[in-house]
């Protein structure tokens, strides 16, 4: 879901400039939607029913090279996603100023920068997961 959204992203030429930047910017604000779940989910963060990575790994078998490749992705994330206390990391851009209606809140649209940033990394641990589904397989 998430990949295509950005994919779709780039198939919108046709619009008129304004309703191109809406729909943009609703691709947008999606992304990181599925960014902020994916994240807390390899991050193994959130309450306790939420799915957590270490939770699904516990049911597999990795390898020391699959689990060492997994749980490097996952710390490039992680220090890509930064802290909610850091105004300019994207956990707190995501947070405070899409997904809750704080004072804290940007300029609608303008957080291309975000996705760009954590889609690769977040691809990083699919593909790394996925590796160790093929194997297991």
């Amino acid at each position: 879901m998430l990949v295509g959204l950005i994919d779709a992203r780039a198939e919108i030429e046709e619009l008129d400039l304004r309703s191109k930047r809406t729909v943009i910017n609703a691709l947008t604000e999606s992304a990181l939607l599925h960014a902020r779940t994916l994240c807390a989910i390899f991050l193994s963060e959130g309450r306790e029913a939420e799915i957590k990575l270490e939770t699904l790994l516990a049911q597999f078998s990795p390898t020391e090279e699959q689990r060492r490749a997994i749980y490097e992705a996952i710390h490039q994330l992680e220090d890509a996603y930064g802290e909610e206390s850091d105004h300019n990391s994207p956990r707190f851009i995501i947070n405070s100023m899409v997904m809750h209606p704080t004072v804290h809140r940007g300029d609608y649209g303008v957080y291309d920068g975000v996705v760009n940033k954590l889609v690769p990394l977040i691809s990083q641990v699919m593909s790394a997961l996925q590796a160790m589904f093929n194997v297991l397989a």
